[in-house]
């Protein structure tokens, strides 16, 4: 039956949590993820600027959106533009 909504969301949150300090650490400043429309919704809903709900970054097949991370900002917040 998969995975708990909770147990994705975590899963997902954590997976980019570790790419984005990784690209902070190395000075990396550009970077492409590919994935599915719910793992975009779920990082959205929980880093994205303007803050807004899960089902409001909903997307059509083949679109996504582009996050600017900003060191300081994610530093102090933990949210992208």
């Amino acid at each position: 039956n998969g995975e708990s909504s909770p147990v994705f969301m975590h899963r997902v949150c954590a997976a980019f949590e570790k790419l984005v300090e990784g690209m902070l650490r190395s000075g990396t400043t550009s970077a492409v993820i590919v994935t599915h429309g719910g793992a975009i919704m779920t990082l959205l809903s929980a880093y994205g600027l303007p803050r807004a709900k899960f089902y409001d970054w909903m997307t059509d097949n083949g679109c996504g959106y582009t996050l600017r991370i900003i060191p300081g900002l994610w530093m102090r917040s933990m949210v992208a533009e």
